[in-house]
């Protein structure tokens, strides 16, 4: 009796994880509910200091022995397990030929897509001015870890880890907001990927339930900017009738779009382009509004992709601003549903089961998903900066937005709200989110400042920090780097070694605010949801 008694709990849980394995809604469940937990965990950044030195992989590693041990034997675990023979259970749960053999759907090569797209972008970037370091060795490691993915799934985990640790270096500069918006989606599929890959690493994943939530993700990253449109003015359609979307055109000009035509040329095609405002607005609410429905039907799917794709052209086109990232996502997918479109499990996701389950995770996304709230009315005024420095000699020169690469593009588009303290009625090309003063100020009246006018420094507290990495003198003094100025610009001096001791007693200190800033994240992301 005690043997059976003790054997029972075991057959539960085997029952359970058949059970799981074989269920496509369980499986998306224990994703999403995964995703939503670890989100805020994958966006700790590392030291800043860590920026200032020639790696910042090294750097990173180097803050304690035991973690840099951890990283040796964890590595060494992989490639043992993955040099064994087909009998050890993680080569069949994570290996492309497994996966394949077992007639479930490959997404390597979407996946590589996915991470070649980051790997190109934060490994071609201009020379860091800001830190001083070209990070030569991050930028190479970084293309390894995704050419690697191809080999195995095992290095989409320290490939996503690590591309997050090249872009926290951008993100707290002190210039500005950064943008994350183009990248939202891909860094969002790595997560994704990743954590079905560790979850794999315990059960039976099918990767059907990776791309159904794939799908789910991309299309939420349409759907949220849709209905915030159409939540944008008073009534539905205000923004479809009432924006004037040519006037992005004349204002991305003003920023330096098409730069190279004059100004009375830019008039007239903006009044050619102004009866087509409609029916452009009609199309980017329409193919917006349809990423609700990506899984009604099977046929809808390459239909919306391939409408995305337009609809990303003619921002190009109008603005300048290109989400070529994007566009390789959707055409990842268009190249994934193509070769299995008779696959019987991807057929399988468009019951009516699964549309209905779609509605629900699409709708709530901003939960576990970061998908952008992009929707504002195009206005005639705008707001420009120009940057000029000033030598020793008292001469003035004129600097082009481009020179601040790679944090070029808050110089292009103009956000330095936060120098002035006066009210701003417009914000990034001309654009307001209140429908009353966007009437005001095409109708040429006196339109009061609104609550969503951006005031100064007031606007943005955190800006406060702009003096800081434009000049040498406003640098806050540190035991670990000092300012010095030569030929003409100022560099950041190599800090000195961070020891084990110091990091654990920093990690001691820290741990707590860490803990605290992770509630704050999970609960803002869980009642982001209620704004709208």
């Amino acid at each position: 009796m005690t043997h059976l008694a003790l054997t029972r709990p075991a057959d539960s849980l085997k029952r359970l994880k058949s059970r799981f394995e074989s269920s496509v809604f369980l499986q998306v469940l224990v994703l999403l509910l995964l995703c939503y937990v670890s989100y805020p965990m994958w966006f700790i950044a590392p030291f800043e200091r860590s920026f200032s030195q020639p790696s910042i992989a090294l750097a990173v590693l180097g803050y304690s022995k035991v973690l840099l041990a951890s990283f040796l034997v964890a590595f060494l675990c992989l490639v043992a397990n993955h040099a064994n023979v087909r009998r050890n259970i993680l080569y069949r749960r994570l290996s492309w030929q497994a996966i394949k053999d077992n007639g479930e759907i490959d997404v390597r090569y979407f996946v590589l897509v996915v991470a070649l797209v980051i790997a190109w972008a934060f490994s071609s970037y201009e020379y860091n001015f800001l830190y001083d370091q070209a990070h030569l060795f991050d930028r190479l490691l970084l293309i390894a870890l995704g050419l690697l993915i191809l080999a195995n799934p095992y290095f989409i985990v320290p490939f996503t880890v690590f591309a997050l640790v090249m872009v926290s270096q951008f993100k707290d500069s002190g210039l500005g907001n950064y943008a994350w918006i183009d990248k939202g989606p891909v860094f969002d599929l790595l997560i994704l990927s990743s954590v079905f890959v560790l979850l794999r690493l315990f059960v039976r994943v099918r990767p059907t339930s990776f791309l159904f939530l794939a799908l789910c993700l991309q299309a939420s990253f349409y759907f949220i900017p849709g209905w915030a449109k159409v939540r944008l003015g008073p009534q539905p359609w205000n923004w479809v009738l009432g924006n004037h979307l040519h006037n992005i055109f004349v204002a991305s000009y003003v920023n330096g779009w098409l730069g190279f035509l004059n100004q009375s040329t830019i008039m007239q095609m903006a009044r050619i382009m102004a009866p087509l405002d409609i029916p452009f607005q009609i199309y980017t609410i329409v193919f917006e509004l349809g990423g609700l429905f990506v899984f009604a039907r099977k046929r809808l799917v390459p239909a919306l992709l391939a409408g995305w794709i337009l609809l990303h052209l003619g921002i190009f086109f109008s603005s300048g601003i290109f989400f070529w990232k994007w566009i390789a996502v959707d055409a990842a997918f268009l190249a994934l549903l193509w070769h299995n479109w008779r696959n019987e499990e991807l057929n399988s996701l468009f019951q009516s089961r699964y549309f209905a389950v779609s509605l629900i995770i699409i709708a709530l996304s901003p939960m576990y998903f970061s998908p952008s709230w992009l929707a504002w009315f195009d206005t005639r005024l705008n707001t420009v900066y120009d940057l000029e420095v000033i030598d020793a000699g008292g001469n003035t020169y004129r600097v082009d937005r481009g020179f601040a690469a790679p944090y070029d593009v808050i110089f292009s588009q103009n956000r330095f709200y936060y120098l002035s303290r006066d009210y701003l009625l417009t914000i990034t090309y001309g654009a307001v989110l209140d429908y009353d003063l966007a009437r005001a100020i095409e109708n040429a009246g006196a339109a009061m400042p609104s609550k969503h006018s951006e005031r100064g420094m007031g606007a943005h507290p955190t800006m406060r920090m702009l003096p800081r990495a434009l000049t040498a003198s406003s640098r806050p003094t540190s035991t670990t780097s000092t300012s010095t100025r030569t030929g003409g610009r100022y560099r950041c001096c190599p800090s000195r070694r961070i020891t084990s001791t110091a990091f654990h007693q920093h990690l001691w200190a820290t741990s707590s605010f860490l803990s605290r800033q992770y509630v704050c994240a999970l609960w803002k992301r869980t009642t982001m949801v209620m704004t709208y």
